[in-house]
């Protein structure tokens, strides 16, 4: 098998079946085609359990090219895409650096045999039928597997001096690996890792990739003692597991958010807000005695929206019960309303990195757009807790002062968005009240002088002079 012979579409079928008449008239052949074309049809349909899918289309049409790859395609679902085929050199490249390392224990053959037999639970993988024919479709597991593993390998132990591996290639890679569109099955890594390295360290992917990824994403050193499973299902699946507490519960509760941006949880009731000692989306805590809220940091570049949109997009998925990165994005939407409170959490290191206030904000605002939002909240211990010191915040220092402006700041954004929605309202507002001024002037001037007399009068009767 030639690594480098181009795709070839599956052939069409000869029997194409022609549309059945809707009186009857159907011949015992037009049937016979028409079931033959269906069982093909069925029998190539992925199961229900698939792992890897196409993003929502409402969801990727709010920010469709935070969903596709840019340089280098993974998998077959944007296999051969005109933009990203110059990075097939490149990826042929270190496929060969990754055959002929000096501990590699196999050869191309052993891979390649290695892969035919797993083509029909790769291809079971996706949730859609692939055009590739078997000898492609196993050419590009081999080619995309090979790429990753030399890739995770090069990075890690720095084995060699490629052109890929700086600081300018790698953050476009990395973010093209963590594109749910993007995946190889992650037990698809395990085997050729097996196989080159023999039965005397089969497993060291794991670590590898903890490892690979814990480099780009910046997280927190208590990330190095996780692994997850064998049940990782892709590149972007394990980046997830390191975003998640390994000790968290699956206990949900059904709770009624009321919503408080950051800066009105400061000035409103004190609240002050603090990092965590991890990076992890799930270590979100409040603590009732100090009122400190304690959030993960999160490291702002050019590739944090589409990793938070494809995580999001994952766990929209039916493989994910709770939806942990969702109920994330929701609690910091609810904190940040505008700039101002991206500027606080900043300034208390909750963000890290190219920081726009004015971005971020948006981000947080437009992330969870056609999203699904579950009905139980991740931080429903978290939300209660919150809103009883909310509550019983009336007493505290400088609260009493902000509560009170703030209602009356309420309350003129009320009038005016009611009667002064346009300016001819406000002109015709200073009119009307002119023309009542200078109505009641008169009235104003008679009622003094009849007040005057009065005096005067109460004053000849008592004998008082002024």
């Amino acid at each position: 098998m030639n690594l480098e012979r181009p795709n070839k579409l599956v052939e069409k079928s000869s029997r194409e079946p022609k549309a059945m008449a809707a009186d009857g008239s159907n011949t015992d052949e037009d049937v016979k085609i028409f079931l033959e074309y269906m069982e093909k049809k069925i029998k190539y349909t992925s199961p229900f359990l698939y792992t890897i899918d196409r993003v929502l289309k409402p969801i990727r049409d709010v920010k469709p090219e935070d969903y596709t790859p840019r340089l280098i395609s993974i998998g077959p679902l944007h296999h051969q895409e005109p933009h990203l085929i110059p990075m097939e050199a490149h990826k042929l490249r270190l496929v060969k650096e990754f055959l002929y390392r000096p501990f590699n224990k196999a050869t191309l053959g052993d891979y390649l045999r290695e892969m035919k037999g797993y083509e029909k639970e790769v291809r079971q993988c996706y949730s859609e039928k692939n055009p590739l024919n078997s000898d492609d479709f196993v050419r590009m597991m081999v080619v995309d597997g090979c790429f990753l593993l030399q890739l995770i390998l090069g990075w890690t132990h720095y084995l060699n001096g490629d052109s890929i591996f700086n600081e300018t290639w790698m953050p476009h890679i990395m973010r093209d690996l963590m594109l749910l569109e993007n995946q190889l099955p992650f037990f698809v890594l395990n085997k050729l890792c097996k196989l080159c390295n023999g039965e005397s360290r089969p497993d060291t992917i794991y670590d590898d990739t903890r490892n690979f990824i814990w480099n780009f994403l910046r997280l927190g050193q208590d990330v190095m003692l996780s692994r997850p499973d064998s049940e990782t299902k892709h590149f972007l699946d394990y980046a997830r597991h390191l975003y998640v507490s390994p000790f968290l519960h699956e206990h949900e509760q059904r709770f009624i958010r009321r919503k408080h941006s950051a800066t009105e949880l400061k000035k409103a009731a004190a609240v002050k807000f603090q990092k965590t000692n991890t990076r992890r989306f799930t270590d979100i805590t409040f603590d009732g005695e100090d009122g400190k809220l304690n959030i993960p940091t999160i490291y702002i570049d050019n590739s944090t929206e589409s990793l938070l949109r494809n995580l999001i997009a994952l766990e929209q998925s039916h493989q994910y019960s709770v939806k942990y990165v969702t109920n994330y994005a929701i609690f910091m939407n609810d904190l940040i309303n505008s700039p101002k409170d991206v500027k606080l959490l900043k300034k208390d290191g909750i963000f890290e990195g190219q920081v726009n206030p004015i971005e971020v904000a948006d981000l947080y605002k437009n992330l969870l757009k056609e999203v699904t939002v579950p009905y139980d909240v991740c931080f429903s211990q978290v939300y209660h807790e919150l809103e009883s010191y909310y509550d019983s915040s009336w007493y505290r220092l400088g609260t009493i002062r902000h509560r009170c402006v703030s209602k009356i700041c309420k309350m003129m954004k009320c009038v005016k968005t009611k009667y002064f929605d346009s300016p001819w309202s406000l002109i015709a507002f200073i009119a009307a009240s002119t023309v009542l001024g200078l109505t009641m002037e008169p009235t104003i001037a008679s009622f003094k002088s009849l007040k005057q007399k009065g005096v005067a009068a109460v004053s000849h009767e008592t004998g008082v002079v002024e």
